[in-house]
């Protein structure tokens, strides 16, 4: 079940291009992070300025990396400065299960959701008891650690959990010359602990339920500054009431923050620190067997406390939104509508609407959509004063899109796959302009692609493939937008014996422009990993991991160097009464 459509509804029912990630498949694959997790699927490409702890860019379906909106147990989360969600301090072993959405849902959640939406639920726990422990480390001086513990009883469950994770790295830069010149040969560090709560209780008309998620640390980059430590943390509380046998009402609070102070060599720099506020409020009205009526609100207040001048530091957002699915034999249609008054921007109205059609043969299923979405920019790309790199741009309009989306789905003979198509339109795309240091809007941008994943069992091995064509342009210069690849081919593969388990993934994706004017090359790779499991006893088992097993040498940004070939074990203990 997921909920592309804030509604629970089965993946092969969903009017849009979804992937699920399961907390038993993110422990096979021995994924550290979420944005790991995110690498071997469909229209997604992940750049990254260093190794662990670095920022990591996630560019859904072409679209720029602040298009992508993440929510965490039904709450946004991103800093309101720069924009971006901090995928890379996410722990794994604290998520249930990551839902993507590939294409616009402003129409239910407001601005970003320009390329997709990801959504990560945390453990919430089940009847009866189950518990987790490990330790590992391995290859640039890694240990972690981790402690679980979740279950459920006469109508309570509960999940709690915390991690810890350090490595020495790698050096995250190589040297360059020039005004902004970097030369700091060394291993850039990282440190990392997770903390997760998750309480719920079950009536017989309803539910109520709180979570909170903790991650924090620090970690080391080459630069002024070269040190960072940051606070990512959501609470939440949501209440859902089954009013009548026809009515469910959900109501929804939460608190998230995004901090980040920067240092240099140990002394005070920088700091960055955003808070977030948001209510929600959903009706979810079935009219007959087949048809649901959602009408709700959402508000939201970004506030920034920075040591940086800005002009501006708070805005709030106000959402009405409506929506109606409804089935007709083979026939299903969504129709979305959604209403933001910003209080910067003033109102942005954006919608959706979604066919489907079970085919008469080989059970074969035909989408197709059309939705619009936009984008506010940040207060960076507003007030950021100016200086010797950068200046705010406060004459900036928000992003706005439409696209159109047209899939076909099937599976025969053991074999499940989907093809979509996307064409989406940017106008105002905010891109950075190196002639006057400063962001500007581009007038259009294309975005065209095409996404194919596979699903298959040969002789006991589970096979994955995904495989993306995207052209992502500036439409006044055709020049490639920066740091996107055209083309990629992901390949997953894993085999299960009674107690062993090994596996492997081949990631190749093709060259990419480090910036719009497409003068920096960045070349193609491939990268291979590995992975295994021994399961010698019923409560134990031993993991061992080689990531870039082959270890090419490529960069996704200029000058940023990757991850090397790196080998990890863990040792977990684990029960379930």
């Amino acid at each position: 079940m997921v909920t592309a459509t804030r509604t629970a509804v089965t993946v092969d029912q969903a009017l849009a291009p979804v992937s699920v990630i399961t907390a038993e498949q993110l422990k096979q694959r021995q994924v550290r992070n979420a944005e790991e997790a995110l690498r071997a699927l469909p229209g997604i490409d992940i750049a990254k300025n260093g190794g662990a702890g670095a920022q990591a860019s996630v560019y859904m379906r072409g679209a720029n990396a602040d298009h992508t909106l993440l929510l965490i147990d039904g709450l946004k989360m991103g800093s309101a400065t720069n924009g971006l969600a901090s995928l890379q301090h996410l722990p794994i072993g604290q998520i249930e299960r990551i839902e993507i959405v590939r294409g616009p849902r402003s129409a239910l959640y407001g601005s970003e959701a320009i390329g997709g939406v990801i959504q990560i639920f945390t453990k919430k726990g089940a009847e009866g008891l189950r518990g987790e422990a490990l330790i590992g480390g391995g290859g640039e001086g890694t240990n972690e650690q981790g402690l679980s513990l979740s279950g459920g009883k006469n109508g309570w469950r509960y999940a709690a959990s915390v991690s810890r994770l350090e490595t020495d790295g790698f050096d995250a830069r190589q040297p360059t010359t020039g005004f902004f010149a970097v030369n700091q040969p060394d291993d850039d560090g990282y440190q990392r602990t997770g903390v997760n709560v998750r309480v719920s209780k079950t009536f017989s008309r309803g539910e109520v339920e709180l979570h909170g998620l903790r991650s924090f640390g620090d970690n080391d980059f080459d630069g002024t500054p070269n040190q960072g430590e940051f606070v990512n943390q959501t609470l939440g509380a949501k209440a859902r009431l089954q009013a009548t046998d026809y009515w469910d009402i959900t109501l929804r609070a939460g608190h998230s923050r995004d901090d980040s102070t920067n240092l240099t060599d140990g002394v005070y720099f920088s700091e960055f620190n955003t808070k977030r506020v948001s209510l929600g409020l959903q009706n979810d009205i079935a009219i007959g067997d087949d048809h649901l009526l959602t009408i709700g609100a959402d508000w939201m207040d970004d506030r920034v406390d920075s040591n940086t001048a800005y002009d501006v530091t708070s805005r709030d957002v106000l959402g009405l939104f409506g929506q109606y699915q409804g089935a007709w034999g083979d026939h299903d249609l969504l129709l979305a509508l959604r209403y933001d008054d910003n209080e910067q921007f003033g109102g942005q109205t954006t919608g959706n609407v979604a066919w489907g059609y079970d085919l008469p043969w080989g059970g074969l299923r035909l989408t197709a959509g059309y939705g619009t979405a936009y984008k506010a920019p940040t207060f960076n790309d507003l007030y950021w004063p100016a200086s010797a790199w950068f200046s705010g741009n406060p004459n900036l309009k928000p992003e706005e899109s439409h696209t159109w989306d047209l899939g076909l789905a099937g599976e025969n003979h053991g074999v499940s796959w989907s093809l979509s198509g996307f064409r989406t339109r940017v106008k105002n795309l905010i891109a950075y302009d190196a002639t006057t240091f400063t962001n500007n809007n581009i007038n259009s941008a294309k975005l065209d692609g095409v996404e194919l994943e596979l699903g298959f069992d040969i002789a006991g091995v589970d096979i994955n493939v995904a495989g993306t064509l995207t052209r992502a342009l500036d439409g006044d210069t055709g020049n490639r937008l920066a740091r996107r690849a055209a083309r990629s081919l992901k390949v997953q593969a894993d085999k299960r014996w009674d107690a062993v388990s090994v596996g492997g993934d081949w990631i190749v994706q093709g060259h990419r422009w480090d910036e719009l004017a497409n003068t920096t090359y960045l070349a193609g790779y491939g990268v291979v990993n590995l992975r295994g499991e021994y399961r010698f006893a019923q409560d134990w088992a031993l993991r061992v991991s080689a990531e870039n097993l082959l270890d090419p040498t490529y960069q996704t940004i200029n000058t940023y160097n990757t991850q090397g070939r790196l080998i990890l074990g863990q040792l977990v203990w684990s029960f379930a009464q």
